[in-house]
């Protein structure tokens, strides 16, 4: 049987990979081990770039090396949104304040005078100047995309990779005009979404196991016979 896979890319980066030695990860090589049985016709991959950060300004570049390795496979089609940056007031969470930031504020008396000095002369909460990293119009791709290849192109079975209940209607739908249709949590350590797994025809889950095995070699030839070397940090 033929199927068609949907990758929720931040969903899998933030439930997988972030923190992990594994973020080179070749995603056909995962899928096919997740569906061994089955003919893998197409694999969507829907991300966004990512912006820098002063904690991490070359995240954009890693990130644009890794797509490039991907679209190296010509099973894979990758789909972009935008993240966008704005700067909001928001209420500073309830506790002290030497451990609302990362790293942490020194010296922690002083941090800890001033908490009391504003908390006594002020009757509303305390609000603090953040930065807000927002992912656009992703989510909503995927969402298209699936039920376009469903109702246009009649793929008989899809598999999403994501536990993002927000896809639970996606799933439904998909369900319903009879496609089987499959989810995978993404994160190993986390529970998996109660909503997408009784909506889906079966679910399953990824392994770190699996992850480690599923590697793209370090230099990855694209079609015109570039090299693309995995990022150093990586």
């Amino acid at each position: 049987m033929g199927t068609t896979v949907y990758i929720d890319g931040l969903n899998l980066y933030h439930g997988a990979l972030k923190g992990t030695p594994w973020k080179w990860l070749d995603i056909e090589a995962m899928v096919r081990r997740l569906l061994p049985e089955d003919q893998i016709d197409r694999i969507h991959y829907f991300t966004a770039p990512v912006l820098a950060t002063p904690d991490d300004p070359d995240a954009p570049s890693r990130q644009t090396v890794y797509r490039r390795a991907l679209q190296a496979n010509p099973l894979i089609e990758i789909h972009l949104g935008q993240f966008t940056r704005r700067v909001r007031w928001r209420s500073l969470a309830p506790g002290r304040w030497s451990d609302v930031t990362r790293p942490r504020i020194r010296p922690a008396w002083l941090i800890d005078l001033l908490q009391r000095t504003i908390e006594r002369q002020s009757d509303r909460s305390t609000k603090v100047r953040v930065v807000l990293m927002e992912e656009k119009r992703s989510d909503v791709n995927l969402a298209c995309r699936l039920l376009e290849d469903v109702f246009v192109d009649s793929v008989p079975k899809v598999l999403l990779i994501s536990n993002d209940a927000d896809f639970l209607e996606v799933v439904r739908v998909s369900v319903n005009h009879g496609v089987v249709t499959g989810v995978v949590n993404p994160s190993p350590g986390r529970p998996s979404s109660g909503h997408l797994q009784q909506a889906a025809d079966f679910h399953l889950r990824l392994r770190h196991g699996l992850l480690a095995d599923c590697q793209l070699p370090a230099t990855v030839i694209d079609q015109r016979g570039r090299q693309i070397h995995r990022p150093r940090d990586w």
